[in-house]
């Protein structure tokens, strides 16, 4: 499978996860960002899979934020 083809594979299911667990909390990315204290467009990035250093920064509070940092 294409390098581009995994990439995108691995952000869908990034985006998953973390949707997932924002719905069983309840919770949206406006008040993560809030929570976080993070701008909502980096909440944005991070929950669809961007491996920008901030994103992935951010991502990292939303998982632990979420209780899903173990994963």
């Amino acid at each position: 499978m294409p390098i581009e083809e995994r990439l995108e594979r691995t952000q869908k299911e990034i985006e998953s996860e973390i949707r997932i667990a924002m719905l069983e909390k309840d919770i949206t990315q406006t008040q993560l960002a809030d929570d976080l204290n993070i701008s909502k467009n980096v909440v944005s990035e991070a929950v669809r899979g961007y491996n920008t250093p901030r994103a992935k920064k951010a991502r990292r509070k939303i998982r632990k934020w979420l209780g899903m940092e173990g994963e």
